[in-house]
Formats: structure tokens, C-alpha cells, sequence
């Protein structure tokens, strides 16, 4: 065995990566590294019999709430239940609900989401979609009742036929490449489904068993999803005549709770489907948000059957819900409590080595090798010595080990800063998005929620301009309106964010803001839309596109957002997601864990540019002036800085103190930290022993400012404040 070799192959970009970097994945559905059973494992199996006994019961109001403290484990939990279908033998499928961001319009967002999940391969199947699975489940379940009175031979063949098609799906999905033989199965089975089942929505039938037809398949998943179909065409395509009603939003609301009612009975002739909502955080305020998920729930409950809800929460941030929620929904959740336990010491190093398991590294080194030998393996036994660590924890005390191991530490610098941590997370989730587009379908909610974090979190470069934000709701057309002040100039923007494929839809929000312009409610507007959904060309949409242009004739901005960009405003409405969840730590000194908090999430959005769509957006918002500073880079930073290279750093590291000040001040700032027992102190502590002989009256942000272009020294957030820290060397 060489030792020495296989570190520097650990070492090299090469190398595997460390194991333990994959503490928080938001995506239960992602690639899973592997687990310890033992760790929370018997919660499984409870979830698992419950299952059974919905599975024989689809309708009973049953629930299940997850309780976990901050990294215990929860969204990697669900990770594991949603893999765990295969283990089980497929007893249920598993959709992962999304942080709701349209509120009005709750059911749209449960049926969308739960299209798209179950629009995915499972990992126990990968060669059919869940879709799939049920078209052909319920096409078995039809056989088997159509010929159950019939003759003896006939009973006989109809059960080797269902049984076939529930072993391979493909037995009768083939049959879909010849549309007249499926077109009038479908009628057949639709026919028998409605028969047996009032409550069944036939055109949702009549869509649902088109699914299986190639050139079909996407116009049928946008309309499962609630979208209404952008022309004629489309639904020529799909046997459907134009319903004026589902271009509304209360029409579409009623459209989505009928689907998901068809649905959910389709499972009843396969089998249950999990629904996950996690990370409380994101629906807990506005109340308005936690209205909206209160009745998504009831639905759930009242209506909707073959669907069990999962709701994951802190402990604390689930006592502040159920006061807010329906009684009877608190009783049926908590009636099937189930709390995440800590790891012993003993799981503790079982995760670890199964996670370095999964490097593949020759079967002869050690179990535990890079941390096999002193003095980590000390290290390491007094990071687990005293149990009760949650399984986050265990894997970022093992990752700073890791480093350790590999020679990787700086004494000089902790290990992770915030910041740091949060542009490393956003790239992973950028690049997850951007892998699985199909998952992440045009969305108003979400490009509101990112133009949201445009004005609550600005740039650095025109934050600082502003005198005072104000973001208000104005109706269901108007997602945003921004008021901003800059000295005595003032502007009231209305943003309408629309992702609506249906000509009339799109119409009817282009003339309510161009009333809203015309009665002077806003002084501008702004029409965005995802790059993926753009304006037809004409001759199609005249009426659309005429309006359109009245829009930008009238001073409006319309503009769509490129698919890259889109992607990454995803990923940021995500992040934010996490943060506000608590799902996101870093390493501070001595692998000291801590959350990363709004103020760094602040701190981070103050130095991204995120692209050129962005900045014309929010240069828009802006008074005179100040708007075209953005756009010629002054203010925002220039190009779109790269999530893959760190902010440029100025030459002169004060260019705008005088040199001899300059020069004072850093003598007294490295005279304060020397002086310090460990060589950094809280920023405002040094800035008051520094006095007013050294400062000669500068403020304290200007010395915030200074102090982070100055090599000399480094610059950290914690809970306290920003600390300072004198760097090694001279």
C-alpha cells in the first residue's frame, strides 16, 4: 500500500472530492451517497407500515410530521424515503413538494409539483416514469375487472395479460405508437374509470391516457401541470375545445383541485403517493403564504385521495404553525409524530465510513484512511466522544478532518467563511437546475421571488444610493410594485411577471397594466417572461403582441429572461430558501459549526452581479441617473461576475484615503490585533480603541470598507459583528 501516493491523489483535482461536502441536499430525488440505516432507519419502517394501511384505506385523513433540530437530518431523511421504494419493494411513490411562491394560486402549485414528480423516472425504475407505471397499472386493473365474470379461459387470459403489464409496463405502452388501437383503449378504459368513479374528471382522463404517445407527451404534461395551451393547435392535439375559463385564475384553481382529485383515485390502481413538504420556514410569513398552505393541506385531507402528506419541521417553527393552522389538520399530523434522534458515536463513525466507502478507494487501505492515523484519529475520537450529534454535524466535523488530513487548512483563515460557503452552494444548485430542466418548468412564482431579492438584498454599488425601498403586492397581475427614493426623486414601478402560454392570458395581463400606467397608480412598468415561453412570432398573437407593443410604446419594459439566466435565479430563490430554513453552516475556528445567517446572505448578494436581464430590470426601477450608472457597469459591478473566480481586488487598497492616513491607520490596526491574545477582535471594538487621533473622523463603515481592501487583514461575519484578523507575515 502506498499511503503517501493515495494522498496526493486525494489532493489533485482528480482526486474524488471530499465525501463529506453533500450535508444538505435540498433534491431528494439527486444522487445519494450512502447511509447508515441505523441512524433514524426504524422511522422508515414506520412510514412505510402507515403507507400500507393508507394503501388500504386511500381516503382516511392520515398525516405524518417530521421533527428535526437544525441539521438533523431531516431533508436527507426524505432523501432516503424516496429511495427507499425500491427497498420496500415499491410500496409508494414520492413527490417532493416545493417551497410555495405564487400564494394565490395554491392548488395550481400542488398539482404542478406533483406532476413534475411524478414525471420522473424513480430509482427503482429507472426505463418508466411514474406516469407511465399508473397509465399501465390501471390499464391492468381494468383487464382484470372488464373479464372477471367471463368465461374461465377468458378470466385465465385477461390475468396472464395484467400480470404481464404490471411486470413490464411496455407490454401495452408499445401499443401507443399505433394512435387509432390507443386512442380507443383509452376511450374504453376513460368510459369504465367514470363508471366506477363519479368523481373523476373525464377530460382529465381523456389527457392522462394521451401520455403515453411520444409526440403528445410534452403538450400533456403542460396541461396536467394547470397551464392552458397556447393555440388551437395544441389543443386540436389533445381532442380538447378552448375553455374561456381556464385562462382565470379562479378557473384554473378549480381546473388543478379536479385533476388532482383524478388523480389521486389513478393511484388507488397503483399504489400511494407521498407527498413531502419541507422547510416551514419559506411558508410561515407572509401569513398570507401560510393561508395558501393551509388549504393546499385541507384539500389534501377533504378531497383529494391516495395522497398521504408529509410536513418536516424544526420543533419550535411547528408549534408556531399549528396555531395558525386548522385544528383538525394539527390533530391528524400529530397523531403520526416521528422525531429525528442524534447520531451515538458509534453511528457516527459508521456514516463516516460508509461515506468513504463510497470513494472506491483499494479494499487494503484502512477503513477509516486518509483519518486513520494521529493525530487525526484523535482528532477525530474526541469530535465524536461525547454522541448525540446530529448527522450535518458528523460530516462537517469529518470534512474538516478531511482537509486536515490532506494538508488542505489554513491557520490563518477559518476554514469556510459565510460567503464563501453560500457561492460554492449556489453553484451546486445552479448546475442541479440546469442538469434537470424538465423539473423546473417556466415559474412566476419563483422569477418574482428572485426580482424580490433584487430590492431586499441590493448590489453594494447602488444600494448605497438609495434613501428608502418599499415593495408592496398590488393584485394577481402585478407581482411587484417598487417604490424608490433617491433625494428628492421618487418612482412606482409595477412588475408583472407572466409565464402564461395562452394568447388571451397574456392579453389580459398586458391590459391591466397598461390601465394601471394610464391611471397613474405606477410611474413605469415592467413585462417579464421566461425565455422558454417568448412572444410568437406574428401573424400568430396579434391581439398579444399588439398590446405588447403598446406596452413598450408607452415607456414599458419588456423583457425576457435567457434560460442561463433563469437557471440562476432559480438557484438563488433556492438559496434564500435554505437560508431561511437554517440548512445552510460553514466551519468556523476549531471546525466550530455555525448557520449561515440573512446578514451574510446580505453580505453575498451585495457583491453578485447576476446578469445583464437583472440589471436592466432593476436600472429600470431606478431614478434617473442612477439607472444608467447601473447599466454602464459603475454601479453593479461591470460584467456578471463568475460563480467560478473570486471579485477582482483594487490595486491600491485605500484609492480613497489619503496615503499618509492610509499609513496610520494600518499601524494602529496591527497594533490593536497584536495586542490581541489570538490576533483578532470584534471590528467595532478595534475601531474604538483605535480613537479619533487615528481615525481623524472617519465613520465606521468607511473603516469597514478599507479594512476589506487591506491584504493585511481578514475580514469575517459571525453572529456579533464583522471580526477582524491580523494575517501571518509582514
Amino acid at each position: 500500500m502506498d499511503r503517501a501516493r493515495w494522498i496526493e491523489h486525494l489532493k489533485t483535482d482528480q482526486g474524488p472530492g471530499s465525501p463529506f461536502r453533500t450535508s444538505t441536499s435540498r433534491d431528494p430525488w439527486g444522487d445519494r451517497l450512502a447511509d447508515v440505516f441505523e441512524i433514524n432507519g426504524q422511522l422508515v419502517h414506520r412510514i412505510v407500515s402507515l403507507v400500507g394501511r393508507f394503501h388500504r384505506t386511500p381516503e382516511a385523513p392520515l398525516g405524518v410530521l417530521l421533527v428535526g433540530d437544525v441539521g438533523g437530518g431531516k431533508t436527507h431523511f426524505l432523501s432516503t424515503l424516496c429511495h427507499s421504494v425500491s427497498a420496500e419493494g415499491g410500496l409508494f411513490s414520492f413527490a417532493d413538494i416545493r417551497p410555495l411562491t405564487n400564494w394565490n394560486q395554491p392548488l395550481k402549485h400542488l398539482l404542478s409539483e406533483v406532476v413534475c414528480n411524478l414525471n420522473q423516472r424513480p430509482p427503482q425504475d429507472r426505463s418508466h416514469t411514474q406516469l407511465e407505471r399508473i397509465a399501465a397499472r390501471t390499464i391492468a386493473r381494468f383487464l382484470r375487472e372488464r373479464y372477471r365474470d367471463d368465461t374461465p379461459a377468458r378470466v385465465r387470459q385477461a390475468e396472464e395479460w395484467a400480470a404481464r403489464i404490471e411486470v413490464s409496463p411496455d407490454h401495452v405502452l408499445r401499443r401507443a405508437r399505433e394512435i387509432e388501437v390507443w386512442d380507443a383503449v383509452a376511450r374504453t378504459v376513460t368510459r369504465w374509470l367514470e363508471s366506477r368513479n363519479p368523481r373523476m374528471w373525464g377530460t382529465a382522463l381523456k389527457v392522462f391516457f394521451q401520455y403515453p404517445i411520444p409526440h403528445r407527451r410534452e403538450t400533456v404534461v403542460h396541461w396536467l401541470r394547470g397551464e392552458s395551451p397556447d393555440d388551437e393547435g395544441d389543443l386540436k392535439l389533445l381532442g380538447l375545445k378552448p375553455d374561456p375559463a381556464s385562462v382565470t385564475a379562479e378557473g384554473q384553481e378549480e381546473q388543478a383541485l379536479k385533476t388532482l382529485v383524478t388523480l389521486g383515485h389513478l393511484l388507488s390502481y397503483d399504489r400511494p403517493l407521498v407527498v413531502s413538504f419541507d422547510q416551514l420556514e419559506n411558508v410561515i410569513t407572509p401569513p398570507e403564504r401560510l393561508a395558501a398552505f393551509g388549504r393546499m393541506l385541507l384539500e389534501l385531507y377533504t378531497y383529494i385521495p391516495g395522497m398521504l402528506p408529509l410536513v418536516s419541521a424544526r420543533g419550535d417553527l411547528w408549534s408556531r404553525c399549528r396555531q395558525k393552522l386548522d385544528p383538525a389538520i394539527v390533530q391528524r399530523f400529530e397523531s403520526n409524530r416521528l422525531d429525528l434522534v442524534p447520531c451515538t458515536k458509534e453511528q457516527s463513525l459508521a456514516l463516516i465510513r460508509s461515506r468513504l466507502v463510497s470513494l472506491g478507494l483499494p479494499p487494503e487501505l484502512p477503513p477509516l484512511f486518509p483519518l486513520d492515523e494521529e493525530p487525526i484519529r484523535s482528532r477525530l475520537e474526541a469530535a465524536l466522544a461525547a454522541g448525540s450529534l446530529s448527522p450535518r454535524l458528523v460530516l462537517m466535523k469529518a470534512d474538516h478532518l478531511w482537509k486536515a488530513a490532506l494538508g488542505e487548512l489554513d491557520d490563518e483563515a477559518p476554514p469556510e467563511t459565510p460567503v464563501e460557503t453560500l457561492r460554492q452552494k449556489l453553484e451546486g444548485i445552479r448546475q442541479s437546475i440546469h442538469a434537470d430542466p424538465a423539473r423546473h418548468p417556466p415559474d412566476d412564482g419563483v422569477l418574482s421571488e428572485a426580482l424580490d431579492l433584487a430590492f431586499c438584498y441590493p448590489h453594494d454599488g447602488w444600494g448605497a444610493k438609495l434613501d428608502e425601498v418599499t415593495l408592496t403586492r398590488q393584485d394577481r397581475f402585478v407581482d411587484l410594485v417598487v417604490q424608490v427614493r433617491a433625494g428628492k426623486s421618487s418612482v412606482r414601478t409595477g412588475i408583472m411577471v407572466d409565464v402564461e402560454q395562452n394568447p388571451n392570458a397574456v392579453a389580459a395581463s398586458l391590459r391591466h397594466g397598461l390601465a394601471l400606467k394610464r391611471k397613474g397608480e405606477v410611474d413605469r412598468l415592467v413585462f417579464v417572461r421566461d425565455g422558454r415561453v417568448p412572444f410568437p412570432r406574428p401573424p400568430r398573437w396579434p391581439t398579444t403582441n399588439a398590446l405588447r407593443d403598446q406596452l413598450t410604446a408607452a415607456g414599458g419594459l419588456v423583457q425576457l429572461i435567457p434560460h442561463d439566466q433563469v437557471v440562476l435565479w432559480h438557484a438563488l430563490v433556492r438559496l434564500h430558501q435554505e437560508v431561511r430554513a437554517q440548512d445552510v453552516t460553514y466551519l468556523w475556528w476549531g471546525g466550530q459549526p455555525q448557520v449561515v445567517l440573512p446578514q451574510h446572505f446580505r453580505v453575498f448578494m451585495g457583491t453578485l452581479c447576476v446578469g445583464a436581464a437583472w440589471d436592466r430590470i432593476v436600472a429600470f426601477c431606478l431614478p434617473e441617473g442612477l439607472g444608467e450608472q447601473i447599466l454602464d457597469g459603475s454601479l453593479s459591478g461591470g460584467d456578471p461576475i463568475g460563480l467560478d473566480r473570486p471579485t477582482p481586488v483594487p490595486t491600491h487598497p485605500h484609492p480613497h484615503l489619503d496615503p499618509d492616513l492610509a499609513e496610520k491607520l494600518h499601524r494602529g490596526v496591527e497594533r490593536v490585533l497584536r495586542d490581541a491574545v489570538t490576533g483578532m477582535m470584534p471590528a467595532r471594538k478595534v475601531y474604538e480603541e483605535l480613537g479619533d487621533e487615528i481615525l481623524s473622523g472617519i465613520r465606521f463603515e468607511t473603516f469597514l470598507e478599507t479594512m476589506g481592501r487591506w491584504p493585511r487583514v481578514a475580514r469575517f461575519h459571525s453572529k456579533s459583528g464583522v471580526i477582524l484578523k491580523l494575517k501571518a507575515g509582514r
